[in-house]
């Protein structure tokens, strides 16, 4: 297939990303300098900021007949992901330098993440949407595992790639199944198939259910949740950070798309799996948490939470939901990042601490840091008037527009009882007894989006309506 101007103009961040990655490679094979990492790392996150760019000019439609397309809905979560890896990567430069994970490759697999996520949301394909997700996950087993000295590292890099390999395998028999009944894997076909037969068939039901759980395990769910408590604690924090707030946007847009497209049709059906799943996340995400005493892992039960969060707004299945559950993937995102480049900034001695009783009389030690530390758990238990309190509240009142009172109130539960756990890393940080002090000062280049991350939740009010105007026009693509 010849590409046309309009076409160039369709796939730019994307051609421009695979130019960035063949170029960064290389370049670090031919210059072999102490150096090279900084140098790699400052190309990789200019690369970016120009794919990022270029998405914002890029044009709308679709392009390789139909595997791939450009709209309103797909800028904005590309966009999303491009900022949050620039966050990422460039918070995490610092902690791989000490933690002697000074690799070239590093900031060129993170690229290839990135690449894959905006195929991810951009496909209109499942044969395209299957190639996002593999240079998605591979890209990501490498990422978990790279710390080849560290047993827990190697270990998580394990458990990831056999079980995603699994979702993987899930997910394409699913596909297999629809392409069998339908006759094509296009999802503007499939679509119409659905729609055009009264009669939904068990085949394309199991179908169905299959990519469900195939997407389910890329967004941490319960009950595919199993592998997200180990891998985050298991991987490099830097790694964590990126695993925490990025792939689960590609794989919410995705879900988005494919169940009001593709299974349109099927909404009936695909709506008490969604409530399922949410409601079952939601609890396993707050009473799971609550006997964490590491913060990696509190975390990644709290993500468990949030998505479960996040899935109210789809299982609506109204353009009020889905703009308030992207609303709340926005606020998640800056709210992960804030929180794990405090993780990766906090050290004794040198050496990174990971349990929530290290940072006791934190308030005494480093009282700016105590007070953001603070201002993103309130954030994160969705107290007022903070910016997390602001996406729960979008999302519980779409379920209430929508006659799901009763779920938006197990959603409230629940919420409550994971401000426990957030409230309980607050009073050690300020009323538990100062033990070993923590180093002093912090490195400003890792503690940072913590800083912007707090004030951010703080000053929501400020930026609100611009991200639901943003999260509005993404909904209103889909519908």
């Amino acid at each position: 297939m010849i590409l046309n101007k309009n076409d160039i103009g369709i796939l730019s961040p994307e051609i421009l990303l695979v130019g960035f990655i063949v170029s960064i490679i290389t370049f670090g094979a031919i210059y072999n300098k102490s150096h090279r990492q900084k140098l790699i790392t400052s190309f990789s996150l200019i690369s970016l900021l120009i794919v990022f760019v270029s998405l914002l000019i890029s044009k709308t439609g679709t392009t390789f007949d139909g595997l791939f397309v450009n709209n309103d809905f797909t800028k904005i979560m590309k966009s999303i992901v491009i900022l949050a890896i620039l966050v990422a990567l460039s918070m995490g430069e610092r902690f791989r330098s000490k933690n002697k994970l000074v690799f070239f490759e590093y900031p060129v697999i993170v690229l290839f993440a990135v690449l894959g996520m905006l195929l991810i949301i951009s496909a209109n394909n499942f044969i395209s949407v299957y190639i996002g997700i593999e240079l998605q996950s591979l890209s990501l087993y490498v990422l978990t595992a790279i710390k080849r000295d560290s047993n827990k590292s190697s270990e998580a890099g394990l458990k990831y790639f056999i079980l995603g390999a699994l979702a993987s395998g899930i997910f394409l028999y699913g596909v297999g199944l629809l392409y069998g009944f339908s006759g094509s894997t296009d999802f503007n076909i499939i679509q119409s198939y659905i729609s055009s037969n009264e009669k939904i068939s068990p085949g394309l039901l199991i179908g169905m259910i299959f990519i469900l759980s195939g997407i389910a395990f890329k967004l941490s769910v319960a009950p595919f949740h199993m592998w997200t408590p180990d891998v985050y604690e298991g991987s490099p924090s830097s790694v964590t950070a990126i695993l925490a707030a990025v792939p689960k946007i590609a794989a919410m847009a995705l879900l988005i798309r494919i169940l009001y497209q593709p299974l349109l049709g099927m909404t009936d059906s695909w709506q008490q799996i969604i409530i399922a799943i949410s409601i079952l996340s939601m609890l396993v995400g707050a009473l799971t948490a609550l006997r964490q005493t590491n913060i990696k892992r509190l975390l990644a039960y709290g993500a468990i939470g949030n998505m479960g969060y996040a899935l109210i707004g789809v299982a609506t299945t109204s353009e009020t939901g889905i703009a308030a559950t992207n609303l709340y993937m926005i606020l998640y995102s800056i709210m992960s990042l804030g929180v794990f480049s405090f993780v990766l900034a906090i050290n004794k001695e040198g050496v990174q601490v990971e349990e929530i009783t290290d940072f006791a009389g934190l308030a005494k030690s480093h009282p700016s840091v105590a007070a953001i530390l603070a201002v993103l758990m309130f954030s994160m238990a969705g107290l007022p008037p903070f910016g997390g309190f602001i996406a729960k509240f979008y999302i519980f009142m779409a379920a209430v527009e929508e006659n799901l009172a009763w779920l938006a109130i197990i959603g409230i539960l629940t919420s409550v009882v994971a401000s426990f756990y957030y409230l309980r890393i607050v009073k050690i940080i300020y009323f538990d007894e100062l033990e070993d002090s923590l180093s002093k000062p912090l490195e400003k280049s890792t503690i940072w989006p913590a800083y912007l991350s707090a004030f951010a939740m703080i000053f929501s009010f400020i930026y609100i309506e611009t991200l639901i105007f943003l999260s509005e026009k993404a909904a209103l693509s889909i519908f």
